[in-house]
Order: C-alpha cells, then structure tokens, then sequence
C-alpha cells in the first residue's frame, strides 16, 4: 500500500505543481498584455527628431548670424508717408523679405512664409481698426524668438544641455516642439512640417498641446 500511496502523493503534488505554474504564467500574460495596451496608448516619437532639433539649432544659429539682414525690410510703412500712423502693409516688400527667406534659409519651409504672410494681414487688419496706435500691431517683436531680446541671447538658451525637448502631435500633419528651461519655464514652441522629405520649420509661435508623444 505505501508504493501506492506515494504515487498518488506525488501525482497530486504534481497536478498543484502544474496548477501554479499554469496560474504564475496566467498572470504573466495579462500582466504582459496590461502593458502592451498601455504602450499603445502612448504615441511614438518621431524616428526623425534628432533631424528636427538639428534644425531648429542650425536655424537659430543662422539667424543669430544674419538676423540684421532679415529683419532689414520695412514691411509696414506710414500711409501718409510720415514716421508715424496710420500704417500700411508694403506689399512688394513684403514679398522681397519672403524671397530672401526662400533664397538664404533653407530650415523654413513654404508654411513658414504663408503663416508670415497671414501674420501680416492680421497686422493690416489691425491698422485699418485702429488707425492711430502709434505702435505697429504685430511689428513690436521679434518674429523668430517672439521676444524683444537681440538672438544672441535666445541661441544662448537654445543650447543649453539641460532644456527638456517635447514632441507633440500637432494638425495636417506638424509636430509641435515645446523646449522647457531647467527652471520649467517654456521659451519655444514651434510647429514644423516635412517638405519634401525634409522636416522644416512651420512657425516659431503654436498652442500648447498636452499629447506628448515623446520628451527628450
């Protein structure tokens, strides 16, 4: 009797083994799979956003450069041929200034431009509503670094090693970057877009977005 008790001994105590083993892996799975859709909840980065920070700083680094030139043109002008208002959107020199960025930048794309363009139909707007605000709408700041500050300084900022990069999915097609100071404050956020195969810059102004898809 006792070679038969011990069989049945150790087939039951291989059944609960079995009966474990099966329940450790059960959890293991869901476990797995809990993780799975969580990770598909969360967008993926771009592969290319080193391409786009390279091209934010090449920008800026140009621009740092050459951004005498570029803000050279006088876009508005006085409609009574004075200094002062009301002011007028100068057309043709508008398009100069746009066919400077097309010839000398190639970090910009076509979005770009189409988004000043806007901007300065805005601006006109603004003139013909308020035709005695001595202060040109839309003309009281940088139009790259959205500050009154020379670039030097916003390049300076720019490439620090501590900012904290953010990806975010932006419409038709844009990614918006967000750059965050080591002090949490947030002094960039653009759009850029593929041209081409290329990403390029859309705008130097967006939303925030809070669908991160990827923080570096």
């Amino acid at each position: 009797m006792k070679p038969v008790f011990f069989i049945g001994e150790l087939i039951s105590f291989t059944f609960i083994n079995i009966y474990y083993r099966m329940k450790v892996l059960f959890l293991l799975c869901c476990l797995l799979a809990t993780n799975f859709c969580q990770a598909q909840k969360v967008k993926k980065a771009p592969p290319d956003y080193a391409q786009i920070k390279n091209t934010i700083n090449a920008f800026y680094k140009w621009y740092n450069t050459n951004w005498k030139k570029t803000n050279s043109f006088k876009i508005y002008k006085s409609k009574q041929g004075t200094e002062g208002p009301p002011y007028v959107i100068d057309w043709k020199e508008a398009e100069r200034y746009f066919n400077h960025l097309r010839k000398n930048v190639s970090y910009l794309s076509e979005a770009f431009i189409q988004n000043e363009k806007q901007g300065f139909k805005n601006s006109e707007e603004d003139f013909k509503k308020y035709p005695e605000d001595e202060l040109p709408s839309g003309f009281d700041y940088d139009h790259f670094t959205n500050t009154q500050e020379e670039p030097a300084y916003f390049l300076q900022e720019l490439m620090k090693k501590d900012n904290q990069w953010k990806f975010n999915a932006g419409t038709a097609g844009t990614i918006i970057v967000t750059i965050i100071s080591n002090d949490g404050a947030v002094f960039f956020c653009g759009q850029m877009k593929k041209e081409k195969g290329v990403w390029k810059i859309a705008d130097t102004q967006c939303d925030k977005d809070d669908n991160v898809i990827s923080n570096q």
